[in-house]
């Protein structure tokens, strides 16, 4: 073929050449996505759904322009090359080897940084409609070191006027000039209580901004999360589409965006994207049920009680009547199940380490059990020479002699009930052990050989303990050291390298089980006494040791643990002295009997109805793998625990997790509000549980939606009265009294009279309002006024003489009620129907949350958004 090498086929060559690294070109690139799903976009406002297009044999797809494009290029190859072997057939005897020749890519330069602020003022233009004028300053930041490996400039611009204070960072590749990141903040901006658009018109602002930043990675994405999420209300409404391939979702690659609820703009934005990503196959995956299986297999259903935080109140005495009884389930192997070799595995392995484990033998248990004595309150309460006489004895017992106390001070804490003394000791010594220096240089050796006289250090050790007054127990103490030179101008601490420890873990157990018989003989019968130990290997593989040894023993009730009270001893290995001790222990406290509970075979059925393995890839060690995840009905939910007693699924504060808010959709569906109660709900300010467009309002429920709306439920509710000056002993005492058997609805809720105490707080009702008052049903002119106070135009409204009701049946209406009825028209919190007002209507939901909405929309801004709540005095 020596003659088409000739000057006079150069054309063909070059064609030829084209042509075939063209074909080799779609080749490979279809050999290497043979299982790749080509994503068509359907838009819903639902979910972006992809359409799986399989085209030819053999597991390849592809679109149609790639099936064309090759056959015309190899049938336009084909026929060049007959051409060019007919040329010169005669000299094919003489075969020779054609040399491939390298050709070298051009090296990608970095963009300038003023090519990067041109090209970032016209991603803000084109795609958030966004004006960077002379106005704005910037600052420009290149990156070359970020996670995808894709160097990147950061560009801020920033504004600021009388009413304004804009912030925008945006990011690009250095490289091609393509958006990856954009957030814009107005630190000045007001807004209304409330968004203005729902979250499904807000998840239609970001599919389509999507499709216009990048289009065909969106043809790849689905949303993680479709649901509502009644968690209280942020102004912001956030969307995360994720990476699928093959139908499985690639959560770590995703398109990201925050709508403002109030304006509809893209607050921000952001893409993570590895474009050379490899995904094994999908259908190499072992099958659902197995993977349900083994996922069950591992788990462990450990009945336990537990503490939730309190919704509304502070985390005080009264939080103890939100410990519940549940299932606790623990994936002890890994939330991940390899899907192809079914091995269960953690994303982060953390280096292994084996474990020791230490519990009672049935002997030492009943020698423990021997000791118990019941603990009782003094009849005196002991005074600071009372408790100076225990706190010295129990040092000189545990820790040594010659202690000085350095101050002393009395702690009352009624919140938590417990009344005691805190004391302060210190011990000074000569100290002859090896210093370690942190941060000064040590003098070597021979230097300190030559010193005529060498420098002396004293050890410092300093004890803390905290003595009950009303029992005499200890609550805690605690002990440290350091070390410093003797003019006291640097501190050091010891930290001898070759350590050696004089006690074992298992002797350090025994002295901590020693202790709790002496100073805790009350509890015994209330703890666990398992407890494990890690041990540890450096990179040599020798075990780590400990230089102190931690025990913690749970707490127990009707034989099940309840972690969030222990008692806590730590041991120093090197002289077996005792070095800590906190006794962290409820005086009261509602643990329900496990007796009714269901079994744990009927918490694995409900475990298996509620959670389902599904297909995941994740990236580990710099590879895509293929595993199964174990995922609720709900994506924004993380494995929660059960309640014993009904098998509901609990979040951090105790409650049933609602997953089915299909019913709420169902019912406001063809609502003509339907938009203003999405956002309710979204901002939690709706409990769609049974929710019913037509229930009729009655007073109280009025007040409790007025009350949540003001947005201070978690700083509110907390019984203030001992800090009421006005009032005297008796006064709090029958305040107690009145109390007494009024308890708040499932441990979490406000009870009405805390609702009740909180509107006159609010001012959105006056004087007392009894229990035949609050059942009363509202109309519409009591609603009108319910919404104007709320609003904080009420001072207006009562100037009713200036006020003209735009009704025909404005006579119907009393003078001094006027001002909120036109207040409300105007703000469109009431409505006319042919004109006419109907004063006298009792109001149903619908139309209350639609004022609700209204109200918020020009409510007032709160001056005090976190009042110190003191409406236990307000008469």
């Amino acid at each position: 073929m020596k003659n088409i090498y000739k000057n006079e086929n150069k054309e063909l060559i070059m064609k030829l050449n084209s042509l075939f690294f063209f074909v080799v070109y779609y080749w490979k690139k279809i050999k290497k996505d043979n299982n790749f799903i080509i994503f068509k976009y359907v838009y819903s406002t639902e979910k972006i759904i992809p359409l799986r297009y399989k085209v030819g044999t053999g597991g390849i797809f592809m679109n149609k322009e790639k099936i064309i494009a090759m056959i015309i290029s190899a049938t336009m190859l084909a026929g060049i090359t007959m051409n060019a072997v007919a040329m010169d057939r005669k000299s094919m005897g003489k075969q020779e080897q054609l040399k491939v020749i390298q050709i070298s890519e051009k090296k990608e330069e970095i963009i300038s940084e003023d090519k990067a602020k041109e090209l970032s003022k016209k991603h803000l233009k084109e795609f958030f409609g966004i004006d960077i004028t002379e106005e704005y300053t910037a600052k420009a930041y290149l990156n070359k070191y970020t996670g995808n490996d894709k160097a990147s400039w950061s560009i801020n611009w920033s504004l600021t006027k009388e009413n304004d204070n804009i912030n925008i960072n945006i990011v690009i590749d250095s490289i091609h000039g393509e958006l990856i990141s954009m957030s814009k903040y107005n630190y000045g901006a007001q807004s209304a209580d409330i968004p203005t658009i729902s979250y499904s018109q807000a998840k239609e602002i970001a599919v389509k901004k999507m499709n216009q930043i990048c289009k065909e990675k969106a043809s790849e994405v689905l949303t993680s999360n479709d649901n509502l999420t009644f968690n209280g209300n942020s102004g912001e409404y956030a969307f995360n589409f994720v990476r699928v391939n093959q139908e499985v979702a690639y959560e770590q690659n995703n398109i990201s965006f925050v709508i403002d609820g109030h304006t509809g703009q893209v607050k921000r934005f952001n893409i993570n994207w590895d474009d050379n990503a490899e995904f094994p196959e999908v259908d190499q995956a072992i099958s659902v049920w197995k993977a349900e299986n083994l996922f069950v297999d591992s788990i462990d259903f450990n009945l336990v009680y537990n503490k939730y935080r309190n919704k509304y109140r502070f985390q005080d005495e009264e939080n103890l009547k939100n410990i519940k009884l549940v299932y606790d389930l623990l994936l002890n192997n890994g939330i991940y199940i390899d899907a192809v070799s079914g091995k269960a595995f953690f994303r982060y392995d953390i280096n292994e380490s084996k474990m020791k484990e230490l519990d009672l033998t049935e002997k030492e248990f009943n020698e423990v059990l021997n000791k118990y004595k019941e603990l009782k309150e003094l009849e005196d309460v002991l005074t600071e020479s009372d408790v100076q006489e225990i706190a010295q004895k129990f040092i000189q017992d545990n820790i040594g002699k010659d202690f000085t106390l350095q101050n002393a001070y009395f702690d009352s804490n009624d919140r938590e009930k417990e009344k005691g003394w805190y004391l302060n000791y210190s011990k000074e010594e000569k100290y002859n052990g090896n210093i370690d220096d942190y941060g000064v240089e040590k003098e070597n050796k021979e230097n300190k050989e030559n010193k005529e006289e060498q420098e002396e250090y004293i050890k410092i050790t300093n004890v803390s303990i905290w003595i009950d007054s009303v029992t005499g127990q200890i609550k805690s103490m605690n002990q440290y050291s350091h070390i410093r030179n003797s003019n006291g101008m640097g501190y050091f601490y010891n930290d001898d390298k070759e350590f050696e420890a004089s006690v074992t873990w298992e002797e350090g157990y025994k002295k901590a089980i020693e202790i709790i018989g002496k100073y805790y003989s009350d509890k015994v019968k209330n703890l666990d006494y398992h407890v494990e130990k890690h041990i540890y290997t450096d990179r040599k593989g020798n075990p780590i040791q400990d230089r102190k040894y931690y025990y913690t023993f749970n707490r127990v009730e009707n034989g099940i643990p309840f972690n969030e009270n222990n008692i806590t001893i730590t041991i120093d290995a090197g002289n077996g002295e005792l070095t800590s001790l906190n006794k962290y222990w409820y005086k009261d406290g509602e643990f329900v009997s496990p007796e009714k509970k269901l079994s744990e075979k009927e918490i694995i059925k409900i475990f298996r109805d509620k959670y389902e393995p599904q297909l995941r890839f994740i990236k580990k060690d710099n590879k895509i793998s293929l595993v199964y995840e174990i995922k609720g009905n709900e994506d924004i939910y993380d494995f929660k625990d059960f309640d014993a007693f009904d098998g509901d699924i609990l979040n951090y504060n105790g409650e049933e997790i609602i997953e089915d808010t299909e019913a709420f959709f169902k019912e406001i569906e063809n609502s003509k509000v339907k938009k203003e109660l999405e956002i309710l709900a979204y901002s939690g300010l709706l409990d769609i549980r049974e929710f019913e467009l037509d229930k009729e309002v009655t007073n109280k429920e009025l007040i409790k939606l007025i009350v949540d709306a003001y947005g201070y439920r978690p700083y509110v509710v907390e019984d203030n009265r001992e800090y009421d000056m006005a009032k005297t002993a008796e006064a709090v005492a029958m305040d107690e009294k009145k109390d007494s058997n009024e308890t708040p609805q499932n441990g979490y809720d406000l009870t009405d009279k805390d609702y009740i105490e909180m509107a006159k707080f609010y001012g959105i009702i006056d004087g007392e309002i009894t229990e035949e008052l609050l059942d009363e049903k509202v109309d519409r002119v009591s609603l009108a006024k319910a919404m104007i106070k709320f609003t904080g135009y009420e001072e207006i409204a009562k100037i009713s003489e200036i006020f003209k009701v735009n009704a025909k049946d404005e006579g119907e209406i009393k003078e001094e009620m006027k001002g909120y009825v036109a207040l409300s028209l105007g703000f469109n919190i009431l409505e006319t129907e042919n004109g006419y007002l109907k004063p006298s209507t009792e109001i149903e939901y619908e139309e209350l949350c639609s004022a609700l909405y209204n109200a918020l929309q020009n409510k007032k801004s709160n001056i005090n958004p976190y009042p110190i709540p003191y409406y236990k005095s307000i008469d």
